[in-house]
């Protein structure tokens, strides 16, 4: 089986990094609400989820850049900022390992609301909105979790 794996906008995106292997692997990376979707429901994001490394201190997204995808962190840290108008920033989280981000771009179809930075070297894993919504539609007892 191939993993078919979109390019990412961003040239310093390294891709090739191991997919989980199983819905178990998956679950054990992913605390978010499909912590326990069907079992049917574990296929689809395996193979729709993209997998990328990326190195401390690199952007991943910047305020204001279109988004139509969400992440999940498989190993490492990220912070989220936003630009103030005096030119300076804020930090308005931070997430690590199993933690998942980026959604709002998708959900409001709006521009990302803030600057994306690795704390630490990362290893993330991506869902495409058309495949997020392909999941939630195919699967609605993962919507409402």
């Amino acid at each position: 089986m191939s993993w078919d794996t979109p390019a990412l906008p961003k040239p310093s995106l390294t891709t090739g990094d191991q997919l989980p292997a199983s819905p178990v692997e998956l679950l054990n990376i992913f605390k978010s609400p499909f912590a326990q979707p069907p079992a049917a429901a574990y296929i689809y994001p395996l193979k729709a989820l993209s997998t990328f490394k990326i190195k401390k201190n690199e952007t991943l997204f910047k305020e204001g850049d279109n988004g139509n995808e969400l992440f999940i962190i498989k190993t490492g840290s990220i912070s989220l900022h936003i630009d103030l108008a005096n030119g300076t920033h804020r930090e308005i989280a931070q997430f690590s390992t199993g933690d998942f981000f980026g959604e709002m771009a998708i959900f409001e179809n709006a521009p990302r609301s803030a600057t994306c930075k690795c704390i630490e070297d990362c290893t993330l894993l991506s869902l495409h909105s058309s495949d997020f919504f392909y999941l939630i539609e195919s699967f609605p007892e993962i919507a409402a979790k």
